[in-house]
């Protein structure tokens, strides 16, 4: 039985959601790795980064990361007021990951007057009985969501530029117009609507 094309875009969105997200995951590693002074890349896997990606546990990677970041930097105001922006932002998106990878998606006509695919984040009957279910996430609202990963990711990455150039292991010349903190302040992507 062939799949159906809204039901086909749709769950194009959500892999393409969670390739976003795994971008953040992967530039968090490397802002872990470059707050330890430790190499991304060597012939055989470094130990401080098996250590981060054999836990699961977003929260936990990110409880490392921000510890490590407290502790072991002679860090301005500026960066620390910036990753404190930042790792609340990772804690709030995260949940919003989370609505993308555990759903169950299906057709809305049997809770609305229009038939429409859409993901149903943490789906249960007794949430869709008792009107306590999480909203239902159409296709447009994946690729927003997509989009508000993507930026999440690109901020990350910025930090991890920023350590990077601060400790002398790149160029000054990554910067935006020269300014190191730019590139904890603006960021390169508009900030689209977060869904």
């Amino acid at each position: 039985m062939d799949e159906n094309p809204s039901m086909e875009a749709l769950m194009n969105s959500v892999g393409h959601c969670l390739r976003e997200w795994s971008h953040v995951e992967y530039n968090m590693m490397r802002l872990f790795l470059s707050v330890h002074n430790a190499p991304l890349h060597e012939a055989l896997l470094p130990p401080l980064r098996a250590a981060f990606e054999c836990v699961q546990s977003l929260e936990i990677r990110l409880a490392m990361l921000n510890k490590s970041i407290e502790t072991s930097l002679p860090l301005s105001g500026d960066f620390l007021e910036n990753w404190t922006i930042l790792n609340n932002k990772i804690s709030k998106m995260a949940k919003k990951r989370n609505q993308v990878a555990h759903f169950m998606a299906g057709d809305t006509s049997a809770v609305s007057d229009q038939s429409e695919f859409k993901v149903f984040p943490f789906y249960s009957l007794t949430g869709q009985l008792t009107g306590t279910a999480i909203s239902p996430l159409s296709n447009k609202d994946l690729k927003q969501r997509q989009m508000s990963f993507r930026t999440l990711h690109q901020r990350v990455h910025r930090f991890y530029l920023y350590n990077e150039i601060r400790t002398g292991r790149r160029p000054r010349d990554h910067a935006p117009a020269g300014d190191l903190l730019n590139l904890l302040r603006n960021p390169n992507a508009q900030n689209p609507k977060e869904t």
